[in-house]
């Protein structure tokens, strides 16, 4: 009978062990930061910074001249439109504490190329990124 028992009490340990909480279960998506960059964004404004000193100037802004978008999906995926036509695919990531986002697209007739951005801004509706692999800086909004 003890056997029996202590058989029993190990196969409840076990059940025990491998099951979880339904809260445990529950997958609602990033969080974060990342939440922030899930979303379909759209260039409004691009520019450089033309006097190097770290700060994008109203006076350094023109208004984006491409009309696309990027579309960051919350499983680090996503697609490049342009003029409403499907352009690419890409992947995403943050890096650095959530400071830097790494793009890595795949453009239809021009290959992959991955570029770091430093995010000098982001809400819920609006970012403000910086390619610091360039000199001078150049810098891109983009809104949801």
């Amino acid at each position: 009978m003890k056997k029996v028992t202590v058989a029993i009490a190990v196969a409840a340990m076990a059940v025990l062990s491998f099951s979880s909480c339904k809260k445990d279960d529950d997958n609602n998506g990033p969080t974060g930061r990342a939440a922030q960059v899930v979303g379909t964004w759209t260039p409004t404004f691009e520019g450089l910074d033309d006097n190097q000193n770290g700060i994008w100037e109203a006076s350094e802004k023109t208004p984006a001249t491409l009309a696309g978008t990027l579309k960051f999906e919350s499983n680090g995926t996503g697609s490049v439109t342009l003029q409403g036509v499907p352009f690419g695919t890409l992947t995403w990531s943050l890096m650095n504490n959530d400071n830097d986002l790494r793009v890595i697209q795949t453009l239809t007739g021009f290959g992959t190329d991955t570029t770091y951005f430093n995010i000098v801004s982001l809400t819920a509706n609006e970012a403000i990124v910086r390619d610091t692999t360039v000199t001078p800086f150049e810098y891109s909004q983009f809104s949801k």
